[in-house]
């Protein structure tokens, strides 16, 4: 686990100046003018390994989003909005990547927000009933993410939480499989490095992509085989490799980030948006796993 909490750290310091914007559809937040940080814990959390803060407990052994939940400070925590509301079927689906949170047991952590990496330092905790999760930056801007009880069929890692009047859903996802090769960028490249969500919406990389334009982009269609050994062997050629969340992907030196989850005839594909100098751009594309 600290090779883990280590890697995002490194990632998090190298980007520190950097910020994200993404270009359509963030989710809102709520700015207060001071983050009140307690002098002395008003020891309302049980007893053990947790420590208290102005939002909650934190620890390594904290649970959310119930005292027998999963475990807060381990991997990532991805937020994804609802995009899609006019479906006939009448199901809501949180396909949209809006970031990501990586816990770290003192009870900090760091954001993935639209960037390239986890860059903007964060506060959290969880009260004692497991129930809500708080976090806060020291810009005032804070996000309580309270569970609702329901979860998401086929999805026993996400939760569906409300914030600031907002249904959203909160995903614990995992890492790159530590194991795998490291390219000098520092991504990962191999035959089980997955781009996408890991848990639910991915897709091992090795293997031929379609790339193309999306929502506006007209790009034509271009189609490329990425190699277990980290080099594309079609096109243009070059290197591939995959961030360790596996949110970010980077084709000869072009990153794009997850943005959206696709279905129906688009299963298969996820839209990204292409990354410059560390920060969204409002350039789409369609990358579509064959």
């Amino acid at each position: 686990m600290k090779k883990r909490h280590t890697l995002i750290m490194a990632t998090a310091a190298f980007f520190a100046l950097l910020s994200g914007c993404g270009p359509v559809e963030d989710v809102q937040t709520q700015d207060n003018n001071t983050i009140d940080l307690p002098t002395t814990p008003a020891n309302n959390c049980p007893a053990g390994s947790y420590s208290e803060n102005a939002f909650g407990c934190y620890g390594s052994s904290v649970l959310f989003p119930s005292a027998t939940g999963e475990t807060v400070a381990e991997d990532v925590w991805s937020i994804y909005s609802q995009s899609n509301t006019d479906r006939t079927d009448g199901i809501v689906f949180y396909d949209r990547y809006q970031y990501g949170y990586s816990f770290l047991a003192d009870g900090f952590g760091f954001q993935q927000n639209r960037s390239d990496g986890y860059s903007s330092y964060w506060e959290w905790g969880v009260a004692a009933t497991g129930n809500p999760l708080t976090v806060g930056n020291y810009d005032g801007v804070t996000h309580q993410y309270t569970s609702t009880g329901q979860g998401y069929q086929g999805q026993p890692n996400c939760y569906e939480v409300t914030d600031n009047g907002q249904t959203l859903k909160l995903c614990h996802e995992t890492l790159q499989n530590q194991d795998a090769n490291v390219s000098t960028s520092g991504y990962y490249y191999g035959p089980t490095v997955k781009f996408g969500n890991l848990l639910n919406y991915n897709f091992v990389v090795v293997g031929t992509w379609t790339i193309s334009g999306y929502s506006g982009n007209t790009a034509p269609s271009e189609t490329l085989y990425f190699s277990e050994n980290g080099t594309i062997s079609t096109g243009s050629g070059g290197e591939w490799g995959v961030s360790a969340d596996g949110k970010i992907m980077e084709i000869a030196g072009v990153r794009y980030l997850v943005f959206q989850y696709l279905e129906g005839t688009d299963a298969n594909c996820i839209a990204t948006i292409e990354l410059s100098g560390g920060t969204a751009t409002s350039t789409l594309w369609k990358m579509c796993k064959l």
